[in-house]
């Protein structure tokens, strides 16, 4: 019961965290959606390679079978847009 009052009042991926998706696929949380703390909208930048994309949006709580599988670090998203590519 703690566990799942926490995960619909408290984003598990606040808005701005750099994630990579089950896809392979890079971005960033832009909103959160009460309910669906493990399910964010995030704007996509990078295709599974690394290679930058026109940014689109996905809402993983209407994405059936996508989610986010981690965490990027920040610092290695601003050095592959300076270069253009994610490592």
């Amino acid at each position: 019961r703690v566990v799942r009052a926490l995960l619909e009042n408290v984003a598990a991926y606040p808005v701005g965290t750099w994630v990579r998706l089950s896809t392979g696929e890079v971005g960033v949380v832009v909103e959160n959606r009460r309910g669906f703390s493990l399910y964010p909208r995030v704007r996509v930048f990078f295709d599974p390679q690394g290679e930058p994309v026109s940014p689109y949006e996905v809402s993983l709580w209407e994405a059936s079978g996508l989610f986010v599988a981690g965490v990027t670090d920040e610092g290695s998203v601003r050095a592959a847009l300076s270069r253009q590519r994610l490592p």
